[in-house]
């Protein structure tokens, strides 16, 4: 038995709810998002030591990458096997690569904000499957021990 609101609603809300999730469903890349998956303040370091210890910590733990930009550097690895299991394709050889850009800004004299946004690329390259999903809130433990280790790093 259907209601009678839903025989009269139902198409167009279903329809609504479809350009809704086709809408917001997939974020595409953008490295220039203000809000950050995570940061930390930095003080009292040359910008230059900063940037060493960024490129340190992300080569040693596997990405490949540097400096893209006036504050601005973007590192690269392959995904995980649970990355490929969540996102990957093993049909059509579709891999995951983990691309994380971080950004380095310059807050008062003595103080910057070191922050991140990554993502999950699937199919990179690939101009008909490429796919991208923002790692969220829940997924960010990662990339905090990574910023967390330049900042110790620059402790030292």
């Amino acid at each position: 038995m259907q209601l009678p609101i839903l025989r009269k609603f139902g198409r167009g809300l279903c329809l609504l709810v479809c350009v809704g999730l086709c809408a917001t469903g997939c974020q595409s890349f953008n490295g220039s998002s203000s809000d950050n998956l995570t940061s930390v303040n930095i003080t009292n370091k040359p910008a230059a030591d900063v940037t060493s210890a960024i490129q340190t910590a992300f080569t040693k733990h596997g990405f490949t990458g540097g400096q893209t930009g006036a504050g601005q550097f973007t590192y690269e690895r392959p995904g995980s096997e649970a990355d490929n299991l969540a996102y990957g394709n093993y049909m059509f050889h579709q891999q995951v690569t983990v691309r994380v850009v971080v950004t380095l800004d310059q807050t008062d004299a003595s103080s910057m904000l070191l922050a991140c946004n990554a993502w999950l690329v699937v199919a990179e390259g690939d101009m008909t499957a490429q796919d991208t999903h923002k790692v969220g809130q829940l997924e960010k433990h990662p990339y905090e021990q990574l910023l967390q280790e330049v900042k110790t790093q620059l402790g030292k």
